[in-house]
């Protein structure tokens, strides 16, 4: 039973790891897509970011826990993703 439990815990630990990794390389990829939104507008340069961390600060004061926090602060960097898509002309 112990053995178990313990192989249980180490499975359990391995898992943890690779979520954390993930969640890491999913945060990377919304700061690049970001980025890259904004070396497209020039002058809005930090704009995502201000937007983003508005929305944090707004969650936090509204008492929505960490968890709405991070993912309003995700959806703020990425407020304008729809733009990739168009020409740089517009």
């Amino acid at each position: 039973m112990r053995a178990r439990t313990q192989e249980i815990e180490q499975v359990n630990a391995m898992l943890e790891k690779s979520f954390e990794q993930v969640k890491e390389n999913f945060l990377l990829s919304i700061q690049v897509f970001s980025g890259l939104l904004e070396l497209r507008e020039g002058g809005l340069a930090g704009y995502s970011r201000q937007v983003a961390d508005l929305a944090r600060r707004t969650a936090r004061r509204m008492g929505l826990g960490p968890r709405v926090e991070e993912d309003v602060h995700s959806a703020g960097l990425l407020h304008e993703i729809g733009k990739i898509g168009f020409p740089d002309a517009l």
